[in-house]
């Protein structure tokens, strides 16, 4: 949903909640990909101070609503307003572990403001999933799964596909990442 006010609009959307980092004494930048624009980088004014933004800013891949200025052009926004749809509870330290990983690789790799459904709702369900004790497989697998199906979506492929269904623990995953 649009709306047009002077030379910007607002967005309202569901986005993932990918990384937080300190901008300034007064703000932080909020990274996200969205279901209605992909990779979109907010900047969230107080958000170190107001406790229920802090809460959610600061859990990796909670999924939100937000409502935002979109200035078309630039690569940040500023954020309006943010509400819960889902906050993940990692049940362990294994899932939290992967959590992080997750977080970071969808930072480093989903760079343009571009949407992709396919890749929303397969972030979206991997979440779930990653959060659900009761379907989740050993980690591991999940891991080479979730990494395996991004690449996919996201057209990579070639021989260093193979190198993850060799992958058996969580601390070759650390080891790989240095």
């Amino acid at each position: 949903m649009q709306h047009f006010y002077a030379f910007f609009m607002f967005e309202k959307t569901q986005a993932i909640v990918i990384h937080c980092q300190k901008y300034s004494d007064k703000a932080v930048i909020l990274h996200t990909y969205t279901r209605a624009n992909g990779r979109q980088n907010l900047v969230v004014y107080g958000g170190k101070k107001k406790g229920n933004i802090r809460g959610l800013i600061g859990t990796p891949l909670a999924m939100v609503e937000i409502e935002y200025e979109n200035k078309p052009g630039q690569e940040m926004h500023t954020l309006h307003s943010i509400a819960p749809l889902y906050l993940p509870q990692p049940q362990n330290s294994e899932q939290q572990l992967i959590s992080m990983l997750i977080s970071e690789v969808i930072y480093k790799t989903l760079k343009q403001p571009m949407a992709d459904e396919r890749v929303y709702q397969f972030l979206e369900e991997s979440i779930v999933r990653l959060n659900r004790p009761d379907e989740l497989k050993e980690e591991s697998v999940f891991v080479k799964e979730f990494m395996e199906t991004l690449s996919a979506l996201l057209g990579y492929g070639g021989v260093w596909l193979d190198e993850w269904k060799d992958l058996h623990s969580l601390k070759m995953i650390q080891e790989m990442l240095g």
